[in-house]
């Protein structure tokens, strides 16, 4: 079973209604970056690589989100509904705010309910927030973002809450949250629940490592790779303290990453 459509739909007003079983998402990815036609606003400026399978559970309760633009008329898709939506805010004055892209797993519990509220009401809501956010000089970019996604989180939880018993709903279903956004080429991340998410690049040398906590998680021998720049060796570390998601896995390289 595929559930289409928007969960504000009332077929979903009874619990069930949107369960779906143990399905996985159909694989979504994009191979954008530098050379694409940048005129062509369906293109992603990132690569992108997204898939969602079912876990112990019963049914597959999880959702997530690629946006590629969230003020402008890219492509953006986000899970459970397995086609493809434009997210364009026209009345509002978005000159000052950049390109905004927004990439999120949800891991939804008790139902997929709340998962794919999430996944639909995010973008906008978090567009609004951005727009009536008054910027000010004694505060950093990094905390206006910081606020602005603080913000968008509690509204998204107080609008779901009330919809949980609305026109005799009884919905009982809750999700995590991991979400990166990319602002003019600066990566924001945000997370809520125990969802995380691992960093990683690719270096020249091992001497990234033992900065930042970096952990290597693989060295190429140099006999097949030449090192690059003259250095002895090419590495690829992640960050620690980081969790794989139980039901989902999110690639974003920079040109994603």
């Amino acid at each position: 079973k595929i559930s289409v459509g928007s969960i504000l739909e009332n077929v979903y007003i009874p619990r069930g209604a949107s369960k779906v079983g143990r399905i996985s998402s159909i694989p979504y990815g994009y191979i954008g970056g530098p050379g694409m036609n940048e005129s062509n606003s369906n293109k992603m400026k990132w690569e992108i690589g997204a898939v969602c399978e079912c876990g112990i559970r019963d049914s597959n309760e999880d959702a997530y989100l690629v946006i590629n633009d969230i003020f402008g008329t890219s492509s953006g898709r986000h899970h459970h509904h397995h086609h493809h939506h434009h997210h364009v805010f026209e009345d509002l004055d978005h000159s000052s705010l950049g390109t905004q892209g927004m990439f999120a797993i949800f891991d939804g519990h008790c139902g997929n309910q709340a998962a794919r509220f999430v996944a639909e009401k995010f973008p906008s809501i978090y567009a609004e927030e951005s727009k009536s956010f008054v910027r000010r000089s004694d505060i950093s970019e990094e905390e206006r973002i910081e606020e602005i996604m603080q913000r968008s989180m509690s509204r998204l939880d107080s609008e779901f809450c009330h919809l949980c018993t609305a026109e005799g709903r009884e919905w009982e279903s809750g999700t995590t949250a991991i979400v990166a956004l990319i602002i003019n080429d600066t990566l924001y991340v945000a997370g809520l629940g125990d969802s995380n998410g691992v960093l990683c690049l690719t270096v020249p040398t091992k001497s990234v490592a033992d900065k930042d906590d970096w952990s290597v998680l693989e060295s190429v021998d140099d006999d097949k790779n030449p090192p690059m720049d003259n250095e002895d060796d090419n590495e690829s570390f992640a960050s620690d303290d980081d969790d794989e998601n139980e039901n989902e896995n999110e690639d974003e390289n920079e040109n994603e990453n």
